[in-house]
């Protein structure tokens, strides 16, 4: 409620935008003017195992100079998208690259929105319909030139970016996502009762959330098939401040990807009142946290994960 009441207060001081403005331009809904223009600013960098710190840079009109770089069409993509106040060379791309080319042949495309990115939370967080139908487009068109296929791709993002993730697998036309990775999805200016505005379970076959930070800067409430509860998602061991704990779902996400992983096994809560009293105690039912393929596809639920206080995080299967 306290979310809305921010929102409304906002709002008070201008009109609504059209979706059409959002959609093409990245006009944001609150009323704030912008330069910002999600079409024009956003930025791909793609990079494969013959390329790992040299991207080849594109935007969604230049699309067609993809066939000209080194991304090999035979290997899965993986698109990651960062949050507020990033950008390429944040641990939100460039940790999740590193940790996919060390482990295995893809390719990866970090999606820079970092333009918008940049401004106040508020006109940043609406953003994410307009910068999703930007990702939603790329999809399109690489699968119409025969340069990938629906089943070769994932999305990952962190707190905006999982949103951006969402709203892409929500509206992309050329088939339907395979699985998204929302880390530690933003929580202020997106609501329970709008799941068309923020990552939900429904935008792909497999959407797993990884919440680390649901006191503040995180979503509290499960938006995913499957919702792993870091810590009970709340602050962090190790982390001394709300950043810190919003930036460790990253972390764990790529430690998963690690060959020597022990594994972030975690106990099923059978609700979320069960999280919330601490009192999930279902030790028959176990999930497992990311991987590359998803460890845990076929399964669905609330689990919660104690972690170890440095790296590596995992404590393997400690039931």
């Amino acid at each position: 409620m306290w979310q809305k009441l921010i929102l409304l207060a906002v709002v008070a001081s201008g009109t609504y935008a059209e979706e059409e403005d959002v959609i093409l331009t990245g006009t944001n809904r609150i009323g704030f003017g912008s330069n910002f223009s999600a079409k024009r600013d956003v930025r791909f960098y793609l990079y494969t195992p013959l390329t790992v710190n040299e991207p080849h840079v594109f935007s969604i009109d230049t699309v067609g100079t993809v066939s000209r770089s080194f991304y090999n069409s035979s290997l899965p993509l993986r698109i990651v998208i960062h949050g507020w106040m990033n950008n390429y060379t944040s641990l939100a791309i460039r940790g999740v690259k590193d940790a996919y080319l060390a482990n295995g042949q893809f390719n990866v495309i970090g999606v820079d929105w970092n333009k918008g990115a940049a401004e106040a939370y508020l006109r940043a967080s609406q953003y994410t319909l307009a910068v999703g139908h930007v990702v939603a487009e790329l999809i399109n068109r690489m699968v119409r030139s025969g340069m990938t296929t629906m089943d070769q791709i994932y999305l990952i993002g962190h707190s905006l970016g999982a949103h951006i993730a969402g709203n892409a697998g929500r509206v992309v036309s050329v088939g339907r996502i395979k699985v998204i990775f929302g880390l530690d999805p933003a929580s202020i200016n997106f609501f329970e009762d709008e799941p068309e505005s923020r990552l939900s379970p429904d935008d792909a076959d497999y959407v797993e959330v990884i919440h680390t930070s649901t006191q503040f800067s995180g979503y509290p409430h499960p938006i995913g098939r499957v919702d792993f509860y870091l810590n009970y998602g709340k602050k962090q061991p190790g982390c001394s401040t709300e950043s810190c704990s919003h930036g460790r779902s990253i972390e764990y996400l790529m430690e998963s990807l690690y060959k020597d992983c022990k594994g972030f096994w975690g106990a099923r809560c059978d609700d979320y009142n069960e999280l919330k009293t601490k009192t999930c105690y279902n030790l028959k039912q176990q999930g497992l946290l990311g991987g590359d393929p998803p460890r845990f596809e076929n399964e669905k639920g609330i689990y919660v994960v104690i972690t170890a206080v440095d790296s590596p995080y995992a404590l393997g299967y400690n039931f």
